[in-house]
């Protein structure tokens, strides 16, 4: 008659035992999810546009002031051939041609 005792066989639990670990891990890694960000065409423009908004120079206020001034007399004069100067360095006829 054989007897069989319920003792663990040191090798087999640990190599059981380690399955049991890496399965568990696998599942985990396998279930995790990572957040996303989506961000739309419009919000990149806007974030642009602000960009750029912020690397513009700041305007003079006291030459605004006096500007402002002289239109409400009536005194503002703008002489042609500054203005045209002034666009032509602006590179306005390249960007409309």
């Amino acid at each position: 008659m054989m007897r069989i005792v319920n003792q663990p066989i040191p090798g087999i639990t640990k190599a059981y035992q380690q399955q049991k670990k890496e399965n568990v891990a696998a599942r985990t890694e396998g279930s995790r999810q990572e957040d996303q960000l989506n961000i739309s065409q419009e919000a990149r423009f806007i974030n642009v546009a602000r960009t750029a908004l912020q690397q513009l120079p700041q305007p003079n206020e006291r030459k605004l002031e006096e500007l402002r001034q002289t239109m409400q007399a009536g005194t503002y004069g703008v002489q042609n051939e500054e203005l045209v100067e002034k666009i032509w360095q602006e590179g306005f006829w390249d960007q409309r041609i």
